[in-house]
């Protein structure tokens, strides 16, 4: 089986995860203990003033995406394309379109919700 990219890695944790893009995006090391992801306040939705952190737990294929990025990232970040930084928010996107799948990254956080 070929080994997934970073981009694949980081849509599979959106899709289990059912969080926006960008706090997956910037998905730091250092956010994770054990089972939990917490979320800084300044990468959440929101007002800056009004925003609290987030915690989501994370289930074991979760854990098991987050282990395989680890891998393949370049960084303190587990999904880094480049090494100079995370992933960009429309990286997402863009391989869905190119794979001719007619959605988008929100759209699962959408149907989680609905």
């Amino acid at each position: 089986m070929k080994t997934p990219t970073i981009t694949q890695l980081a849509l599979r944790l959106l899709i289990l995860t059912g969080v926006r893009s960008n706090p997956l995006c910037h998905i730091h090391k250092d956010q994770i203990e054990g089972d939990i992801w917490t979320i800084p306040a300044e990468n959440m939705k929101g007002r800056r003033d009004a925003t609290t952190e987030f915690r989501v737990p994370l289930s074991s294929e979760a854990l098991e995406i987050l282990k395989q990025a680890r891998l393949l990232s370049r960084n303190d970040f587990f999904f880094s394309a480049t090494g100079r930084g995370s992933l960009a928010d429309s990286c997402m996107s863009k391989y869905m379109k190119k794979i001719g799948l007619d959605a988008c990254p929100h759209g699962f956080l959408s149907s989680l919700r609905d």
